[in-house]
């Protein structure tokens, strides 16, 4: 039983590790990239075909579990894909660094 929540302890700190490697302009395109896959109708497979990468990786990405990340190659490359701007992907204003917020 002991062992079983060690286990458990270990897990649940590499989850919480992978999910503080997501800053938050990370979030806003895994965010926007999801919305959009969503909204035009394309599985993960699909974005991951546009972007030359694995179903996988893109489940990867939109799991909180996972500190997988798009990088500025797959948001150039969805931004050719839809005829959009790669600035499109990003928000208007500059995010705070690590989550925390200016003083």
């Amino acid at each position: 039983m002991g062992a079983m929540i060690f286990f458990f302890l270990d897990v649940f700190h590499g989850q919480m590790k992978n999910q503080e490697n997501i800053a938050p302009i990370d979030q806003y395109v895994i965010d926007f990239v999801r919305s959009l896959r969503m909204k035009k109708g394309l599985t993960q497979e699909g974005i991951g075909n546009i972007i030359g990468i694995s179903r996988s990786f893109v489940r990867d990405v939109e799991s909180i579990n996972s500190g997988s990340k798009y990088n500025i190659r797959h948001i150039n490359a969805l931004a050719d894909y839809f005829s959009m701007s790669p600035r499109d992907f990003l928000p208007e204003k500059a995010l705070p660094v690590n989550g925390e917020k200016e003083s």
